[in-house]
């Protein structure tokens, strides 16, 4: 009797592994099981690349958008357009041996459990990292502005102590200058033989030195008020850099808190989800 020719289901044109095919299979369920679990697929973006270590990304600023006056001329705005290099990780893996002669003895199906779980997992580890490194994002961006808030408040201050310099300058040079009048005019009636101690004299000396101290007081108020105001703009920088922190913190938190209800099962427990993200 001739031997058979069994039909080769697994090869590739009928030549290479027995299982080559049935591989590819098992992938493309796992690969469906993964597109179906990921909670961030198509919120980033992704680059394919044949060769390298690192990858480079464009990133382009926003365009604001504002109503047109009719007949103001359109002259468009400019966007900001930076780069950003990013090293690839190591390759992410989720592994499961299943021997032919474990999966031959066996009474039910479990490829297709393990394909469903490897992709979970895949997609689990992939969603986290993301949502990591949008949480970071948020928080490196409110440092910044943290940073800019602080150096702007340290400018104030700069120039509250500048504005009272100015001041206490202002009002000895002009102590200097009204010195130098009233002793000019001391002389003046000193040499026209008039008596400054009563009468019109008198008057009159008394009128510049009330002048005198107006003008002072209100040198001295003019600094107080301009360095009170750079004192209150320090505050209220200080105060957003604060206020950009927290913000900051407050997404961060709550990109991880909605990827931590999705990814782990509808978990609402803050420190479950501070823990998964890192916090």
């Amino acid at each position: 009797m001739a031997a058979s020719t069994p039909v080769s289901v697994g090869r590739v044109n009928a030549g290479g592994s027995e299982d080559a095919l049935f591989l590819k299979v098992f992938a493309g369920e796992v690969l469906t099981s993964f597109e179906r679990a990921s909670v961030t697929e198509g919120a980033e973006m992704v680059r394919a690349i044949q060769s390298g270590k690192s990858a480079q990304f464009p990133v382009m600023g926003r365009v604001s958008a504002s109503y047109h006056t009719p007949g103001a001329e359109i002259t468009g705005n400019d966007v900001n357009h930076n780069e950003k290099v990013i090293t690839i990780n190591d390759l992410l893996i989720s592994s499961v041996f299943l021997s032919n002669i474990e999966e031959a003895k066996n009474h039910y199906d479990v490829r297709g459990a393990y394909s469903t779980e490897i992709g979970r997992a895949l997609a689990f580890q992939k969603d986290k990292h993301v949502l990591q490194t949008i949480g970071q994002a948020a928080q490196a961006s409110a440092q910044y502005q943290n940073t800019i808030a602080q150096q702007n408040a340290d400018i104030y201050n700069q120039k509250a102590e500048r504005a009272v310099e100015i001041g206490e300058y202002n009002l000895k040079r002009f102590q200097r200058d009204f010195n130098k009048t009233f002793s000019s005019v001391e002389r003046a009636y000193a040499f026209s033989g008039v008596d400054i101690s009563r009468g019109t004299p008198l008057a009159v000396m008394e009128e510049y030195l009330t002048e005198a101290e107006i003008e002072k007081a209100n040198i001295k108020y003019n600094s107080t008020i301009e360095a009170g105001d750079y004192r209150e703009a320090a505050v209220l920088s200080r105060m957003e850099g604060q206020l950009a922190l927290y913000t900051g913190r407050q997404r961060a938190i709550g990109s991880y808190f909605q990827a931590g209800r999705t990814l782990l099962g509808g978990a609402s427990d803050i420190m479950s989800i501070n823990k998964y993200a890192g916090l």
